[in-house]
């Protein structure tokens, strides 16, 4: 724990603080990652999900999936102006902001087994259609792709948790955010095509 803290306190005496968005569909894991690296670091932490609720920056709720609607262009404008009054390294999460253009310099985009993804979403009591739109999000690498789109594939990374301990994420995490150039194994490189295949398969034979 000490020559952790030792090094991530590196950057934040660095002329430019890092500045890492983590982002992923609900249930990979980003804001248990980004808490617990918070915790053993000197970085600061800000939710998408809570500035949307602190700000008042939604219209209501969905009537399928039971989400709010949100602002996107004040969550944005709310995101990068916090973003602006911040002086340290800063670790950002939310699965909204692979559709948000933000100041940062990194994206890091959770990733996880489709099964596991549904998994994790049952348990927190989504409902059937929730559990279907996130698990082909993941299947189809929609955070990816919007990523890429919105902030340019040279600064879009990926990191896959499956099977991953949250001291190995954390560990993960450490390696990505310490590193001048990340290494081409964070370049996006997850492919569900076989789990995608078998989902279509299923859908198929329940038809």
């Amino acid at each position: 724990m000490k020559n952790k803290n030792k090094k991530t306190k590196t950057l934040s005496s660095s002329k430019k603080p890092l500045v890492i968005l983590l982002t992923g569909v609900p249930g990979t894991g980003k804001t248990s990652l980004s808490r617990e690296w918070c915790t053993q670091s000197n970085w600061a932490y800000l939710s998408l999900n809570d500035l949307v609720k602190a700000e008042g920056l939604h219209s209501g709720t969905d009537e399928r999936s039971g989400a709010l609607v949100v602002d996107m262009d004040k969550l944005e404008a709310a995101a990068n102006a916090w973003l602006s009054a911040v002086h340290s390294p800063v670790i950002i999460e939310g699965h909204l902001g692979c559709d948000l253009k933000l100041k940062v310099d990194r994206v890091l985009v959770l990733r996880l087994h489709p099964d596991e993804v549904a998994s994790r979403l049952r348990a927190r009591n989504y409902n059937a259609y929730q559990l279907e739109e996130n698990k082909m999000a993941e299947l189809l690498d929609y955070c990816t792709l919007r990523s890429i789109r919105n902030y340019g594939a040279r600064k879009v990374y990926e990191l896959d948790l499956s099977g991953k301990t949250l001291q190995q994420s954390v560990s993960a995490l450490l390696e990505f955010s310490q590193a001048a150039k990340p290494s081409a194994d964070f370049k996006p490189h997850v492919n569900w095509s076989s789990a995608l295949l078998a989902h279509i398969a299923q859908n198929v034979k329940d038809e």
